[in-house]
Order: structure tokens, then sequence, then C-alpha cells
């Protein structure tokens, strides 16, 4: 996400209002572009997948960050994510583990890592899914799934060295019934395989009952140096998402040892030893929302009073989710309340953000386009401050005069798509 900074409107601002410090004129630019994102819908954005979850019907709607929510793991004994042995996290047959994270060392120096846990369930006889290097330098690192006791590596080096704790995305599929592993790499596009099927012998994974960890095997061995973003576990190849740790579920500030947060798969996991997640205050908040969809199906807004009229206690009603209804800005309501988990995509929508008073900047595109709007807000809360060297209620209106005009102008370009469609009346009968 490019990000301007608010001091960049400094100079348009400070050069008709003489005697505003910078660091006021910033506050009051901050301002102007929040009431302008909240109410010109400019900032569209697309929220989700949320896995719905049965016997639940409200779901927070996040903003976002100044970087996306990681694990920070420092590659010595002890420091992971864990959570509790499950049927669902026992996957005995078909499997699918995947995993978003960047790494701390050089998997290509002279010195070698060793191995390095991505996923672990059981110590050496479920399954274990790592970054390894068995090789001399330069020809490293492989991926290996470990299963049964028994280890099987990519024929295929990862295309890793340092390089800045890049981001890379892997996964492996295993099939119980031919014993066929593939890994997998992402381009930023595609999943593409890397290297040949590797075979293992056929049958069931072993059932441990051990925690499942994410940067450590469940010998509290092979540590992993580094960021985790997501890591998951599938019941079958290509099947449902059964483990879903997902760092942005802890609260702000989460540390370990001791912090814990529920996903939504249902599992809760633990932070262990001096893990701990980079989440801070969000620079942007949900300010409306616009569609919302269940299962790629789509969702039909109502007000509170009409779901009343439908169901009497709304929130008491059960069933296949037909309606959504927010009673603030960040959290939504589907109605009836599912008695199921979400069968496909789960649920989305598109949504409207505004930056946060925790904000630093607005994205580079926004500024670019309503860099003069937005400073025309700013001017007109400055010049509208009573007792102030600069205080100017007649340019105050004229100010504010114009970026009303300019928000009711940004709300038409969204509604035409930014390409001149038409606009599309329709009639409302009553």
């Amino acid at each position: 996400m490019a990000t301007t900074l608010w001091s960049d409107f400094n100079d348009d601002v400070l050069s008709e209002i003489p005697g505003v410090l910078p660091a006021f004129a910033q506050h009051h630019v901050k301002l102007a572009a929040i009431e302008f994102c909240e109410r010109s819908w400019v900032w569209l954005a697309d929220q989700g997948p949320i896995l719905i979850e049965a016997a639940k019907n409200i779901y927070p709607l996040p903003g976002r960050e100044d970087d996306a929510v990681h694990l920070v793991l420092p590659g010595t004994t002890g420091n992971s994510a864990s959570t509790s042995d499950s049927v669902p996290n026992s996957v005995t047959g078909d499997i699918e583990l995947e995993w978003d994270g960047s790494p701390a060392v050089d998997w290509k120096a002279a010195t070698l890592p060793g191995n390095a846990t991505l996923i672990s369930k059981g110590f050496q006889d479920s399954y274990w899914f790592a970054v390894t290097a068995v090789s001399a330098a330069g020809t490293s690192p492989l991926l290996m799934l470990l299963l049964n006791g028994v280890g099987y590596n990519s024929t295929v080096i990862l295309p890793w060295s340092h390089e800045g704790a890049t981001r890379h995305k892997v996964k492996v599929t295993r099939s119980a019934a031919t014993g066929n592993i593939k890994f997998y790499t992402w381009d930023g596009a595609t999943w593409v395989q890397l290297g040949a099927t590797v075979p293992s012998t056929p049958g069931a994974i072993f059932d441990n009952p051990d925690l499942l960890y994410v940067g450590i095997n469940a010998g509290a061995a092979y540590p992993w140096a580094g960021r985790v973003y997501r890591a998951t576990v599938r019941n079958g190849i290509g099947g449902p998402v059964v483990v879903d740790f997902d760092p942005s579920r802890f609260t702000a500030g989460a540390v370990a040892p001791g912090a814990t947060a529920r996903m939504v798969t249902s599992e809760t996991w633990t932070l262990n030893g001096t893990a701990a997640t980079n989440i801070q205050s969000a620079v942007s908040t949900v300010a409306r929302v616009q569609q919302v969809w269940l299962d790629k199906k789509p969702l039909l807004p109502k007000t509170r009073n009409e779901l009343s009229d439908l169901y009497g206690d709304y929130m008491r009603a059960d069933g296949p989710p037909v309606y959504f209804v927010q009673d603030t800005p960040g959290k939504l309501i589907v109605v009836p309340t599912p008695t199921g988990p979400s069968s496909g995509d789960g649920l989305t929508a598109k949504v409207v953000i505004a930056p946060t008073r925790a904000a630093v900047g607005i994205e580079t595109e926004i500024f670019n386009r309503y860099h003069d709007q937005i400073s025309r807000g700013a001017k007109a809360r400055l010049f509208g401050i009573a007792k102030k060297p600069w205080t100017d209620f007649d340019k105050s209106i004229e100010q504010k005069a114009m970026f009303e005009d300019a928000i009711s102008e940004a709300k038409t370009n969204v509604i035409r798509s930014y390409a001149g469609a038409r606009l599309r009346n329709r009639a409302q009968f009553y």
C-alpha cells in the first residue's frame, strides 16, 4: 500500500493560512481526510473471506494495518504458536498444508540453518512440513514433508535467499491412496509445482495426540526464524480448511507467553516463548458496508425494524442467512443465524473504509486524485476556529461549500465506476 504522509498536504494549507503550526495543520488535514473518505465512498476494499460459523451471526470487519499482520519468531527453541489436538486437525487421509511467511536467515549461506518448521503435528510420527538444508551452500533449501517418521524432500530447491525478509507462500499435498506428494510455490498469480511428484508409502497418516504447532517441531526443536502471515491445514486436497492460523485474530500488542486468539475455524491458538505479533492500531476502519455475499450468493440489507417485522426477535432466528444488518459500521450481523459453517467461499463484503486517527497518511492514489479537495476541508476547519490570527468565517464557509461539492462529485464518480457509466434511476413505490 503506497502511502502519502499528512505532511505532504502542509505546503498547500500553510500557504493560505500563515501562522498555523505544521503539526496543527496535519491534524486538521487528517480530520478532513477521514470525513471525506467516510462520506464520499472513494476508498473501497474487499473484506473477506470470513469463514462463517454455526450458531454465530456477528462478525467484525477489521480495518487495515500499516503492514500485513504477521507472527514474529526469533528462531530459537520454545518460540511458536500452538493449538490443542482436535478431531479437525488430526487429518489421517488426504492432506494439504499451506504456509505464508518470510525467512530472517540466508538459506543459501555457507553455514546452513538446518531444518526449520513451518507446520508440525507430532514430533516425527504424524505430519511435519518444513524447510530443510540437506546439501551444500547454494543448492539449498528444499521443502520437506515428514510423515509417519519418514521424510520426503522436494526434488528442486526453493528460490530463496535472505532478500530482506521477502515474503513467500508454499504448500504441499499428499494423497493417502497413492502416496503421491506434491510441493508448490506461489508465483503471485497461481500455484506452481516445485519439481517432480515425490512418491511415499500409501496409507493413512498416524493420528498423534500432540499439539499442532506453527514455527517449531512438536519435539520443541527445529524453530523457524522470521515471519508467519498464515498457515492452514485442509482435510483433503482442495478440501475444507480445518485449521486456519491467522495472526490478525490476536489483539493489538499480543505477545507470548500466554496470549490467545480464537480462529475462524474455531480452534484457540496460544503464543509461546517470545513469539509476538506486529499488530498495531488499525490505520483504517470500516465506514459502511456496500454489498455482502455468503458462498457467492448475495445477502440483502435490511434495517432492524424490517427484520423485526419478518422474524420478531431476529437475533434468535436460525437457518441459512438471507439478510444482513449493522448496528455499528465495523460489525456485520447476518440473519438468520447460520446453523452450520459456510460451505464454500465464506462471508465476503465490499466495504467503504476510511483512515483512522492512528493513520500516518493516506493512500497515494487518493492523495493524487483528491489532494485539493481534502485540503479545502482542512482549510474550512482552520478558518472556522474562533479568535485566532487566521480566523476568517467567510473563507471557512467558502471552503466548506467547495469541500461538500467535492464529496458529492467523488461519490458520483464511484457510482459511475470512474468510467462514465450512466446512472440508473429506480422508481420507489410506497
